[in-house]
């Protein structure tokens, strides 16, 4: 594999992934993806006419999926692993 830089160290146990952001680009991602789910439903509660209740758990759930979705992503693709 060619070089790459590592934004993350992680550490895989049974059933549990535990990461740790090793630079600044690592950071910022992770307060990017942290927030985006809830500027998201801020903005379609504000844009979107009927967006109640009942949508926002909706969007919670999938933003969920795609949340850890990412993270697993970026840790395959710019994450090492830590030895133990």
């Amino acid at each position: 594999m060619a070089d790459r830089e590592i934004w993350f160290e992680y550490v895989r146990t049974p059933g549990r992934i535990s990461a740790v952001p090793v630079h600044w680009k690592g950071w910022v991602l992770l307060l990017l993806v942290c927030l985006a789910p809830g500027a998201g439903a801020m903005a379609l509660s504000r844009w979107v006419p009927g967006f109640g209740p009942q949508h926002g758990f909706l969007y919670l759930m999938v933003s969920f999926v795609v949340v850890f979705g990412l993270m697993a992503l970026l840790l395959k693709t710019r994450g090492r692993r830590r030895g133990n």
